[in-house]
């Protein structure tokens, strides 16, 4: 469970949820869900958690206009594992 305060804890909560999530729907994310992934996934990369746990929370809240950006690589479940890898340090970083 994730510890309230602690972006690490809440950030690889939220990521082991969305891995849980899609692995039972057999779907693909839509542009705007890859898109926050992305996003989250680059911020993890980085090291900010705030800005991670930021584009999560947009994930399940769509602009109501079409919003305007590149469509993005389509992201895979492995992706996802590997941002869970990287926040909770079970493993060393992958290139």
């Amino acid at each position: 469970m994730a510890s309230f305060g602690n972006p690490r804890s809440e950030l690889a909560a939220m990521l082991a949820d969305l891995l849980e999530t899609y692995s039972t729907q057999h779907r693909t994310c839509s542009a705007w869900e890859s898109h926050c992934l992305g996003m989250a996934i680059a911020a993890v990369r980085f090291g900010d958690c705030e800005c991670a746990l930021n584009c999560l929370a947009d994930f399940h809240r769509p602009p109501s206009a079409a919003p305007t950006f590149r469509l993005p690589r389509a992201l895979t479940l492995d992706d996802l594992r590997q941002a869970i890898v990287r926040v909770t340090n079970n493993a060393p970083e992958a290139d």
